[in-house]
């Protein structure tokens, strides 16, 4: 069942990474990343 549940959770994330990649450029997500990473960054110093 485990097995199962890990194979759905990859399938989806390569489905959701094929269609970021599709309407987003590498930049943009780049972006996208910094910009959540800071904000973990702040959230944890509080």
């Amino acid at each position: 069942m485990a097995e199962v549940h890990d194979q759905m959770h990859e399938t989806i994330k390569t489905k959701l990474v094929d269609k970021l990649t599709a309407k987003y450029s590498m930049d943009e997500l780049n972006i996208v990343a910094n910009f959540l990473n800071d904000l973990y960054r702040l959230e944890q110093k509080f």
